[in-house]
């Protein structure tokens, strides 16, 4: 019950911050949205490090490097394709991330239940329903074709389950915030050096960079309540719940931006819903 609960609170941040990042990529581009986001979860993580005496983080193990490379790219890809749109296909496309994660847990012998799997398996079914029927977004850069946004939602997908399936390790190693730290030091330089090459983006209004620092502190309280459901079954459980993020993305961009909500899509919302919710009392 507690893993379930902490992936649906991780959805939650998650959704909202995906929700900014609809505004703040469009505006900054993904590499600098990214950059800014990545600002301010090393800040906070190094505040919360100073407050506690965590004192100097050591040097992360090859598990939570290969994490972190592997969820440095997919942010990007999940950032460009928030940037194209429409919101209502990327976000529930890469929120289906924990269907690779069962998988590998599935062929590593955590055989879970019958009806664990079948909740499993109902809850990602609503997220692909979500993402199959979306409606087109008109204001997106991109709205000709929804082919480019699929893709690089897909590929978002697939790595995000591998960082998270070898930070599961990292965090055995180092701790989820040693972990997180590094992750946020490293993508900030990389994604520094990619703005610095890259073409002159415009200078944002303080509100602009307001909600971009909003959007990385949501993100890494998605990221820590995440893996502090540590691995296993527990860590699995807490995947598939947190894949709910896609359906709070949806709705928070249908409150703020108008953004079209098909018959289709609400059903897949329900859905969803009761497979979260046979999860939690399965668990």
């Amino acid at each position: 019950m507690l893993a379930v609960m902490l992936g649906l609170l991780a959805a939650v941040a998650w959704g909202a911050a995906d929700a900014i990042a609809r505004h703040t990529g469009r505006l900054l581009g993904a590499c600098a949205g990214l950059m800014t986001m990545c600002l301010a979860g090393l800040c906070a993580v190094s505040v919360w490090r100073i407050v506690t005496g965590m004192g100097w983080p050591d040097w992360p193990s090859w598990w939570s490097l290969g994490s972190i490379t592997s969820a440095t790219i997919a942010m990007l890809m999940l950032y460009e394709a928030l940037r194209r749109g429409p919101v209502s296909l990327a976000s529930p496309v890469v929120s289906a991330y924990p269907a690779w994660m069962v998988a590998i847990a599935l062929a590593m012998g955590e055989v879970p239940s019958l009806l664990i799997l079948l909740a499993m398996l109902l809850t990602m079914g609503g997220v692909a329903l979500v993402a199959a029927t979306a409606a087109p977004d008109p204001s997106a850069e991109q709205n000709s074709s929804k082919t480019p946004t699929l893709l690089l939602a897909l590929i978002s997908s697939f790595l995000l389950a591998v960082a998270l399936m070898l930070g599961q390790q990292g965090v055995k190693i180092d701790g989820e915030f040693t972990l997180v730290w590094w992750g946020r030091l490293i993508g900030l330089v990389s994604m520094g050096g990619l703005v610095l090459l890259g073409p002159k983006i415009p200078r944002p209004s303080g509100r602009t960079v307001a909600l971009a620092l909003t959007q990385g502190l949501l993100d890494t309280v998605g990221l820590l309540l995440l893996y502090a459901a540590r691995d296993g079954l527990d860590g699995t459980l807490a995947a598939v719940s947190s894949s709910t993020l896609g359906v709070m993305t949806v709705i928070l961009v249908r409150i703020l931006y108008k953004e079209r909500l098909t018959h289709f899509q609400i059903v897949g919302i329900g859905t969803v819903t009761i497979g979260v919710m046979a999860l939690a009392m399965l668990a």
